[in-house]
């Protein structure tokens, strides 16, 4: 009687099972692979690359000298860091002016590598709200004997992929009268 039966292999609802289980498990081993994948490769925020960034103030003497000569105020910057800072944007307070801004463009300081920066105290700088910029930070041969600096800000920027990033977290704060009005 059983002459006229086929054979069969499994059921079909057994073979969908296994299709399911076999799917759900090569999920299971694929998905934290690809999301491990993922993670390394996203593009680092702007704050990441700015731990990266390491500016020091260094000086044989002292931090920063004026001179009375010019009425500027000179900084020696250290980029102890992993990018090369491309420009610095510096805030000074001084006896006759509330806190300015000014930018030091195309300061290329690579890592390891030390420079001097110089601003003029007496100049007013303001910033540019409409262009999103700063005035240039320069130094004339006016004089002033009685301004006196009472505090400094130096932000570094540096540029990945074209983009010029600002690392205010990476701000360099300075508030000692005596330090910054040193006569020499």
């Amino acid at each position: 009687m059983n002459n006229g039966m086929k054979k069969r292999g499994l059921s079909p609802l057994i073979s969908w099972i296994l299709i399911i289980a076999f799917s759900v498990a090569m999920a299971m081993l694929i998905i934290p692979a690809m999301i491990d994948n993922i993670k390394g490769n996203l593009p680092k925020s702007n704050i990441e690359y700015c731990n990266d960034v390491r500016v020091s103030l260094t000086d044989a003497n002292s931090t920063w000298r004026t001179s009375t000569n010019n009425a500027s105020l000179h900084v020696s910057v250290k980029n102890d860091g992993s990018f090369t800072v491309q420009k610095f944007t510096i805030g000074r307070e001084t006896t006759t002016n509330s806190q300015q801004w000014c930018e030091y463009s195309n300061v290329s300081l690579a890592p390891g590598n030390s420079g001097e920066l110089s601003l003029d105290i007496d100049t007013n700088y303001y910033f540019d709200v409409s262009k999103n910029s700063f005035t240039q930070c320069e130094t004339s041969s006016s004089s002033s004997t009685e301004t006196m600096v009472v505090g400094l800000e130096l932000v570094p920027w540096i540029t990945v992929e074209g983009e010029s990033i600002n690392c205010d977290n990476q701000r360099v704060v300075i508030k000692d009268t005596i330090g910054l009005n040193r006569i020499i």
